[in-house]
């Protein structure tokens, strides 16, 4: 079949696989590469017996569902490691990134009210009945290093992360709170709605909430993914069902398109209290983004799924 003739042809392009998994349901939702190549994963498993945990930072299962990491080798055919990460409640991982020291990241949503690691966190207890949570482990997965809940009154996730070039933490999700912690100055003080989207920035030592921000209209808004630009600009991705989400005048689609739910996004200034310009993208059915990421130029890349047959901009597209 027709190839790029500057690559070579790779005739069979699986070089290896690998289940990861006990007796128990398994799921990754995050993946990063450190710097020699090896392959770090985070997720949740039902599994009492999950492979490699013996000697990780949490060696032994602990609740209904447990947060895990694992690291293995390149080429996929060595378990270096794994650790659970949980409390006696139900805890996910959905996010994961590494330091520049070789730490691990990672961040999600947790029930438990006894999360290893928190004491010394930035918010050391539980606030109600699921909160956000953020862990930093030692990169052989045998320390926890410290954690945090990230929370208020109502129910919050983390669903995205990244880190800042000074070593700050950046995550951002969903909340239900009307009093997610922090977010006094910042770029939206206050939640909108039922459901917002909100972003916080912590120290890197995961001790000190510097900034919070809610980000939403008056009906549902979830954050998927988040990226940083090269001048410390955070950008945000999601869905909403508001009409009235804050800062889309001027933007590439100012206003909703109706439908079950627009795709948008936004971008904040670093220290999360300007909120610089949001844009919808949907079409007159129901339009998700849940991928994000920054082009050498600055431009913005997204990616997500949609039901609308006239979603904006296709002209001219691969598939239009």
């Amino acid at each position: 079949a027709a190839h790029d003739p500057r690559h070579p042809l790779t005739i069979d392009p699986l070089i290896q696989s690998t289940y990861l998994g006990g007796g128990g349901d398994d799921v990754i939702f995050a993946l990063a590469l450190a710097s020699n190549g090896e392959v770090l994963v985070a997720g949740n498993t039902y599994s009492t017996n999950l492979p490699g945990t013996t000697g990780g930072a949490q060696a032994a299962y602990a609740g209904s569902a447990d947060g895990f990491v694992a690291r293995l080798s390149g080429n996929l055919q060595a378990l270096v490691q794994s650790t659970y990460l949980s409390g006696s409640g139900g805890d996910h991982i959905t996010a994961l990134t590494l330091a520049s020291n070789g730490d691990v990241l990672v961040a999600g949503q947790t029930t438990s009210s006894d999360l290893p690691g928190t004491t010394g966190g930035a918010q050391a207890a539980k606030a109600s009945g699921a909160d956000g949570f953020v862990a930093r482990l030692s990169g052989n997965l045998q320390t926890l290093v410290q954690g945090s809940y990230l929370g208020g009154g109502g129910g919050d996730t983390i669903r995205a992360l990244a880190l800042a070039s000074n070593g700050d933490v950046l995550v951002a999700g969903s909340t239900s709170s009307s009093d997610l912690p922090g977010t006094a100055g910042g770029a939206q003080a206050a939640n909108a709605g039922n459901v917002d989207g909100f972003v916080a920035r912590l120290s890197g030592n995961l001790q000190t909430l510097v900034q919070g921000s809610y980000l939403g209209g008056s009906n549902g808004d979830v954050i998927y993914a988040l990226a940083l630009a090269s001048n410390g600009d955070v950008l945000v991705a999601g869905s909403t069902y508001s009409s009235d989400l804050p800062g889309t005048a001027g933007g590439a689609q100012a206003a909703h398109a109706g439908g079950n739910g627009d795709g948008f996004v936004a971008r904040l200034s670093g220290n999360l209290q300007t909120l610089q310009q949001s844009s919808y993208l949907g079409g007159s059915n129901g339009d998700y983004i849940n991928a994000l990421a920054l082009a050498s130029n600055g431009d913005v890349l997204v990616a997500g799924y949609t039901s609308s047959s006239d979603l904006p901009g296709t002209a001219g597209g691969a598939q239009a």
